[in-house]
């Protein structure tokens, strides 16, 4: 079994522990460390994906190119 936790430092309480004991009972198990990185973060740090993320942004708030639909048309659209 994986388990996978993205918490702040401060949840790493005692019941975290326990909870994790009590998952992974009578199991030996591998625990890594690493900082987190923001989703946003990650996407700017490539020029390619930043330009698009800004550039759909920019989209986004004049209201360009977006596509508007009822659901009807979107069940439809997506054959349900």
């Amino acid at each position: 079994m994986i388990a996978t936790y993205l918490l702040d430092e401060a949840e790493l309480d005692e019941s975290f522990f326990q909870q994790l004991k009590q998952q992974f009972r009578n199991k030996k198990i591998s625990i890594t460390v690493a900082e987190a990185i923001d989703d946003t973060d990650y996407l700017l740090a490539n020029a390619a994906n930043a330009k698009r993320l800004l550039e759909s942004i920019d989209n986004s708030r004049n209201e360009s190119g977006l596509i508007t639909m009822n659901m009807n048309d979107l069940k439809a659209q997506i054959g349900k």
